[in-house]
């Protein structure tokens, strides 16, 4: 009987230990359960997240190509705005004269000046060729814009010779096969 008693006192611990056991099991799987909601509701924050994440980076891209394209017009209206203002003081010079003064120029440097961006012309302060053109002082040195091109304006007075004589020329009856002044016909 002692035998039984024991068995059955140890039965009854073992059944107190089964039922601590199963008190612990629920309790844990409550926990548990409590965890995967708390993970199921973290998933779902981390979708919309990501979803927010994908929109903005569309919108990103988008913003991006816009800057792009606003740059790439920002280019192109600089562009558009030098011409119309170089076309506007092309127009001014021509409506002024069309020509500007540009000063004196040494063409014994036998080169011809950066071309300028308007019609412009030189006087010429020191002989020399330009452009396989010979110049000499006070002529103009004229450059057209229309044309793209350098021309020359000869100014110079100066003979450069009379019947064989060079500088300042004083002719005589002699020179020109003339008769004296005092020379009277016969007839």
């Amino acid at each position: 009987r002692q035998d039984v008693e024991t068995r059955q006192t140890d039965i009854i611990a073992r059944q107190s230990d089964i039922t601590t056991k199963q008190t612990d099991i629920t309790t844990k799987h409550t926990q548990v359960e409590a965890d995967r909601a708390e993970v199921e509701t973290r998933q779902s924050d981390i979708i919309a997240i990501q979803s927010d994440i994908t929109t903005k980076q569309t919108d990103i891209t988008t913003k991006h190509g816009e800057v792009q394209s606003n740059t790439t017009l920002a280019g192109t209206y600089k562009d558009e705005a030098k011409t119309y203002r170089d076309e506007a003081k092309n127009y001014a010079d021509t409506v002024t004269g069309g020509i500007v003064e540009l000063g004196n120029y040494d063409a014994s440097t036998n080169t011809l000046p950066a071309k300028p961006t308007t019609s412009a012309f030189w006087k010429i302060t020191a002989a020399g060729t330009l452009n396989g053109i010979s110049y000499g002082v006070g002529d103009s040195l004229v450059y057209s814009l229309s044309s793209d091109t350098f021309y020359k304006i000869d100014n110079t007075e100066a003979v450069t010779s009379v019947n064989g004589h060079q500088g300042v020329v004083s002719l005589t009856y002699n020179d020109v096969s003339a008769h004296p002044n005092t020379w009277v016909p016969s007839w």
